[in-house]
């Protein structure tokens, strides 16, 4: 007897939601079969994992990719490069010009870094975090408040990264020392300041992805409180 839509929604309706996501990944369907499963499954909401991956999905909260931090090392290098060429050639005035250019590029692209990083955190604990990404940028520009605001937000992510309990962190006030120690060596020796501002900068990213990583692994849930904002 040839079964219709409803009975195969009868059918998947008793399976539990892991039972649902390891159907999901066989390869033969019939369309009937195939309707039913997909109105169930649409239903409670669910993705298998390779979606899951795919979309980067954390509780209904699509996540950007980390942050390239490479990128600020790049920069390092080719302000180093940039030093050779003033001993070799000369031509202050424009040696001068592409330190400058090259330094602020570094500082904006660590502001970047910044600001998603924080998005990222927000997205895996639901909103918790209490530092937005919009706010953990922005106010990391404004002269003087910087000075204290380079200690709030490294203490407050490390909190929340060792709420989460996947992976710990050191206080977030030695990261802000660290942080603020990298800015004013960058004023005397540009490159070293930001190879060690980036560093920094891929430590908080390394233990990121980490917990990132292992609350997919573990398929934890994370209830939102309220709407991420970035």
């Amino acid at each position: 007897m040839k079964q219709s839509k409803e009975d195969f929604i009868k059918k998947y309706s008793l399976l539990c939601n892991q039972q649902l996501i390891d159907k999901n990944k066989e390869s033969e369907w019939f369309d009937t079969a195939k309707l039913g499963f997909k109105e169930e499954i649409g239903n409670r909401d669910l993705l298998d994992e390779s979606e899951q991956e795919k979309k980067k999905v954390f509780n209904g909260i699509e996540l950007p990719s980390q942050p390239k931090i490479w990128i600020g090392f790049l920069i390092a290098l080719l302000l180093i490069v940039a030093g050779m060429s003033y001993i070799i050639l000369g031509k202050p005035e424009l040696i001068f010009i592409l330190f400058y250019v090259l330094t602020l590029s570094a500082y904006l692209f660590w502001i970047y870094c910044i600001h998603k990083l924080h998005v990222i955190l927000r997205g895996l604990t639901g909103g918790r975090h209490p530092v937005t990404a919009t706010r953990a940028a922005v106010f990391q520009l404004i002269p003087f408040f910087n000075i204290y605001w380079i200690f709030k937000w490294p203490i407050e992510f490390s909190k929340s990264i060792n709420k989460i309990g996947e992976t710990s962190m050191i206080h977030g006030f030695i990261i802000g020392l660290l942080f603020l120690l990298s800015l004013i060596i960058s004023k005397i020796d540009a490159s070293s300041g930001i190879i060690s501002l980036f560093l920094l900068t891929l430590y908080l990213n390394k233990k990121l992805l980490v917990t990132r990583n292992k609350i997919k692994l573990a398929n934890l849930k994370i209830i939102p409180t309220e709407n991420v904002r970035t």
